[in-house]
């Protein structure tokens, strides 16, 4: 009889499953086991160090056993469940003993595209370590940077470990998206004609006092406009008003 290997389609991983053969086995052989986990993580693109199961292993249903998983000379438990065991065959579930994890590694390479698309500009996210689990919200934070500004992003997971939403922690101000927002409203106050410059870096982190200043300009008529706006509990920033001022 063949053997055969059936690994977790998911993004991210919870659990996966493995078939290993052994001629009438008495045990398992830890070395087979260690090799078929390794394998597993390596497919979601977590590198792998060394995987060390314990050894004189009973080939019984339902056994559970921990292995030792290190990853970057960090160790982490990996839960393995015996299963389906017939003869020469055998099954395994596996999860880590922390709880739901994801790949950084495939999370960082999925979202980079669609987090510096939304800013307006190419980011770098660093999400530390090469394994990491899941919170309470179901969230992973990671580090963002983009040009010289550096903050953090978090990332929310459905069931199935799909991201379903992220934000950034504070928020990041673009320049160009207040003045796209505002200028019809400046428009509307000083006709079709006037365009709007605001001050500071294209991109910024909210401002500590809620104030941003831009200018309106038409024609020769220059004048300042206050924007006022809070940064919410969620790290986003609102405006709720805007002032124009005669210069």
């Amino acid at each position: 009889m063949g053997c055969t290997s059936r690994l977790s389609p998911l993004f991210v991983f919870v659990a996966s499953t493995a078939a290993a053969c052994e001629p009438s086995p008495t045990e398992i052989d830890p070395s087979r086991l260690e090799a078929l986990i390794k394998n597993g993580l390596t497919i979601e693109q977590v590198a792998v160090d060394a995987v060390h199961c314990p050894g004189h292993i009973l080939p019984e249903e339902g056994r559970t056993l921990t292995c030792t998983v290190v990853i970057g000379g960090k160790p982490y438990d990996r839960i393995a469940t015996l299963l389906n065991v017939h003869r020469n065959e055998f099954d395994f579930d596996q999860r880590w003993a922390r709880g739901e994890a994801i790949s950084s590694a495939k999370l960082v390479s999925a979202m980079t595209g669609d987090v510096s698309e939304r800013i307006g500009a190419p980011v770098a996210l660093d999400c530390s370590e090469p394994v990491r689990f899941l919170d309470r919200d179901r969230s992973v934070r990671c580090d963002l940077a983009v040009a010289a500004l550096k903050t953090a992003v978090v990332f929310t997971f459905d069931a199935n470990l799909h991201v379903t939403e992220w934000h950034t922690e504070p928020s990041i101000v673009s320049k160009a998206a207040l003045e796209a927002g505002l200028t019809p409203s400046v428009q509307t106050k000083l006709g079709p004609q006037a365009t709007l410059t605001c001050d500071g870096e294209p991109l910024r982190l909210p401002p500590s006092d809620g104030i941003i200043w831009c200018t309106a300009h038409r024609g020769e008529q220059h004048n300042r406009v206050r924007l006022e706006g809070e940064t919410r509990n969620d790290g986003s920033f609102r405006i709720h008003q805007w002032l124009l001022y005669d210069r």
